[in-house]
């Protein structure tokens, strides 16, 4: 007979879960946890969040953050000055919607193009021809809309926070 103990770590039993649909963990949830938080490496990584409020940390290199659409949870993106450029997937906008924090970054230029939105370095100087040029930090991903109104809204709705 070859009986023995057994059992899995949590990373397992959400792989398990995910891959087969099963209650890997006997917590009655199929999935992700009630949150995650995801961090890069070096590289250029995929990260995926849950149905959840999960925590986003890219890194180095330029990475792919996919938040999870319509899941009713705020996610928090961090940024900290010297990472990678990020592409966001599935941003939420406005009060209530998912949060991007920069550490080590004093100003910003909010830029639309096409469907998606730039978060790019600014140079804190109003109206001026170097707006919208600087280093680009993020990519909201067919997440537009953005105009001086509800880059206002968004930034005191604490979608956009500083450290």
């Amino acid at each position: 007979s070859s009986e023995g103990n057994w059992g899995l770590n949590s990373a397992e039993a959400l792989t398990q879960e995910t891959v087969f649909g099963i209650d890997a963990n006997g917590d009655g949830k199929i999935g992700s946890p009630s949150s995650l938080t995801l961090t890069g490496t070096i590289g250029n990584d995929i990260l995926i969040g849950g149905a959840n409020s999960d925590t986003f940390n890219g890194g180095l290199g330029n990475d792919s953050l996919y938040l999870g659409l319509n899941d009713n949870a705020v996610d928090n993106v961090n940024y900290a000055s010297g990472d990678g450029t990020d592409t966001v997937y599935q941003f939420v906008r406005g009060v209530g919607g998912d949060k991007l924090n920069f550490t080590g970054i004093a100003n910003l230029d909010v830029v639309t193009l096409g469907a998606n939105t730039e978060v790019r370095i600014g140079d804190g100087i109003a109206a001026n021809t170097g707006f919208g040029t600087g280093q680009l930090l993020i990519t909201l991903s067919s997440t537009n809309g953005f105009t001086n109104a509800d880059v206002n809204v968004n930034l005191f709705g604490s979608n956009f926070l500083f450290n």
